[in-house]
């Protein structure tokens, strides 16, 4: 509880301007604007594959240094649909990473694994660029820290692997991640190998201090070719992309007690549209 009030206090003092020190993450948020917007609106998640593809495709292209997908792809429609090749555009997309390594998918590892389907799996070139987005909840069900490390079980055997949040800022750093232990910047710190096994939050609670972006208005973006706006906006960043919905996706953390606009600070779109404006 003291954490989280510090929080609170420090949010509570007067903002100071962020653009001294832009922001090294970025978020790509599937908001409810993105939901509301063609052509999205009404269409199954399972079958935005083609889109989540151009999107991607496009912050690649940008010159993100890293892209971390803080969502499971369990599911696959393309054996399903008359179109077997409908997975394809993501599959390409996808297999970028074995050249360079610049996508890390998300897992979540339990008593039943959510894992990304076999073939995209495959496609992003396996166990080595899949991490687990398990975060570490204390006793009261506040999310206060997240886990260098997690055990991961194959074949009855557990093997230590880094976690996804280490994993992107390896990688956003040229560092290799390794059970062992690692030495990665982050940020003001250094981690050193053997440290506690959780890195406890330290949200930057100033308006827009990270930015977040509508994946609908980043597909529309995309779509008219705007490559200017990717490069300016995600080259030499690391991307985080999920699901940002205010009935789910949401987990108290020991920021809890700030409360503002998510719009806040918000970059400029790239389509000004009421349907595609982060809200």
């Amino acid at each position: 509880l003291d954490l989280d009030v510090l929080h609170w206090l420090r949010a509570s003092t007067p903002a100071k301007p962020n653009s001294a020190h832009p922001a090294n993450a970025v978020v790509i948020a599937i908001d409810e604007a993105t939901y509301a917007t063609e052509p999205f609106a009404g269409m199954p998640t399972v079958m935005w594959t083609p889109q989540l593809a151009r999107v991607m495709d496009a912050v690649l292209d940008g010159g993100a240094a890293v892209a971390g997908w803080d969502m499971v792809l369990p599911v696959a429609v393309g054996g399903t649909v008359a179109d077997r090749r409908y997975d394809q555009p993501l599959l390409r997309s996808l297999a970028r990473s074995r050249r360079d390594g610049r996508i890390v998918l998300g897992a979540a590892y339990g008593d039943n694994p959510i894992l990304p389907h076999r073939i995209f799996n495959f496609a992003v070139g396996g166990a080595k660029n899949i991490r687990s987005l398990n975060l570490h909840t204390d006793v009261d069900g506040i999310v206060r820290g997240v886990p260098l490390f997690v055990d991961v079980e194959k074949d009855g055997d557990f093997t230590k692997q880094p976690g996804f949040a280490l994993e992107l800022t390896a990688r956003a750093i040229a560092a290799e991640a390794s059970s062992e232990g690692v030495t990665a910047s982050l940020g003001d710190f250094i981690i050193p190998g053997g440290a506690s096994n959780v890195l406890t939050l330290n949200f930057d609670d100033r308006p827009g201090a990270v930015p977040i972006y509508s994946f609908g208005d980043l597909f529309h973006c995309a779509e008219q070719g705007n490559v200017a706006y990717f490069k300016k906006n995600f080259a030499g960043k690391t991307v985080i992309m999920g699901a940002v919905l205010d009935l789910q996706d949401r987990r108290l953390a020991s920021n809890r007690f700030i409360v503002s606009p998510d719009a806040v600070g918000a970059p400029e779109p790239c389509i000004s549209t009421p349907q595609t404006t982060a809200g």
